[in-house]
């Protein structure tokens, strides 16, 4: 008698137990990283009602059949859009950013000059910078040699009679999450050497929530300043077909861009210039549009928290240590398969239900972890049953 009710109380509670922590271990490893991650983004990315304070002006197919390839445009062709962007004062627009990085004097130096004098006619103009980040060797106190990893290695910012002529420099890094998926953006560059350097998109709505009495707040980041980006357009959502070529050539009816955000930067697929994003995998978005989509979540303050691994890892274990008792020692095959139906359903609802509240979960390691409990729990009554 003693060793049957030992034998009941190993299978019905010690196993599910340890069996729960074996899961929520192997989830915390990182085993169901990649189909987690497909699940995350097809629940939570959305299309969204947007604004419409924002517009891309794109360096297009069409500009560079007019204007010509650009690796040979001079900086004068930016120029020539930002002098007719300032030509009329009744039309101005909020803000405008060039997402292009013009570092260092070029061999037209009447070009640099007009470039600078038309970003400080504007007085509105937010000019990239960019950083290489890296891992590089340090020593510490005692002498010791380390590798330092999420370091500035260098930073370039643009030449000085532009920087002077700004009202704001942002950095434009940008970088993939492991798996390929534009899901974070930077918010600041490594500090090195009393550098502190926000992000374009940063510096661009900080500026137009001035203007508009606005004051916006910075988004929650990690340890090395990415944040999680709620986007709200797919690709080409915020690009009327509206070329650089026509906005030079005076067919852009001023009311196009007054009061609001311009966004110039590179919108044809031979300028390298295109990221994979959780919105739509199956399609590259520009660079300049994933500045306007870090733009609208920052204005409207969208911001997500991914709650720590740890912390969901504990969750998990405790709901499946449940769940898995119940289903080893009190339920019976129909009770077990409506316990474990409703707590997969309520796992994808809470997920989607908390990332409304602004909270990240991964919303596959409870489902996946219930269901492996749930099989687990039905061969254990046919082995017993047929021994």
């Amino acid at each position: 008698m003693k060793k049957k009710t030992a034998n009941k109380k190993l299978y019905t509670v010690v196993l599910p137990i340890v069996l729960s922590a074996v899961l929520a271990l192997l989830c915390l490893a990182g085993i169901l990283k990649r189909p987690d991650r497909w699940i995350q983004d097809t629940l939570y990315q959305e299309e969204k009602a947007w604004s419409g304070r924002i517009v891309v002006i794109g360096i297009d197919e069409k500009a560079l059949s007019e204007i010509g390839p650009y690796q040979t445009w001079g900086r004068g062709v930016v120029a020539s859009a930002l002098e007719v962007l300032a030509a009329d004062p009744e039309h101005m627009p909020a803000v405008v950013a060039v997402d292009t990085l013009y570092s260092g004097t070029s061999d037209d130096a009447e070009a640099d000059e007009r470039l600078a004098q038309a970003v400080k006619k504007l007085g509105c103009v937010v000019s990239a910078s960019a950083g290489q980040i890296g891992a590089e060797v340090k020593e510490d106190e005692n002498g010791r040699l380390y590798y330092a990893y999420h370091q500035l290695l260098s930073y370039d910012e643009p030449f000085k009679a532009l920087a002077d002529a700004s009202a704001a420099i942002g950095h434009i890094n940008a970088e993939y999450d492991i798996d390929g998926i534009m899901r974070h953006a930077i918010l600041k560059l490594p500090e090195e050497s009393g550098i502190s350097v926000y992000s374009m998109a940063y510096e661009i709505a900080r500026l137009y929530g001035e203007k508009q009495g606005v004051a916006v707040k910075e988004p929650p980041v990690d340890a090395r300043s990415y944040w999680y980006v709620d986007y709200s357009g797919k690709p080409g959502a915020y690009y009327d077909d509206v070329s650089i070529a026509d906005l030079i050539a005076g067919r852009v009816d001023p009311s196009y861009y007054e009061d609001r955000i311009v966004l110039i930067g590179p919108h044809a697929s031979g300028l390298q210039d295109s990221y994979f994003t959780p919105i739509d995998r199956a399609q590259q978005m520009y660079g300049v549009e994933f500045q306007a989509n870090e733009i609208e979540a920052i204005l409207d303050g969208r911001y997500k928290t991914e709650v720590p691994d740890l912390l969901q890892v504990l969750i998990l274990f405790v709901i499946a240590a449940i769940c898995g008792y119940l289903f080893f020692a009190k339920f019976k095959l129909r009770g077990s398969s409506i316990l474990a139906a409703a707590v997969v359903i309520l796992g994808v609802v809470a997920g989607k239900l908390l990332y409304e509240q602004g909270l990240i979960i991964h919303p596959l390691w409870l489902p996946v972890t219930i269901l492996v409990l749930y099989l687990v729990s039905i061969g254990l009554r046919y082995i017993l049953s047929v021994i």
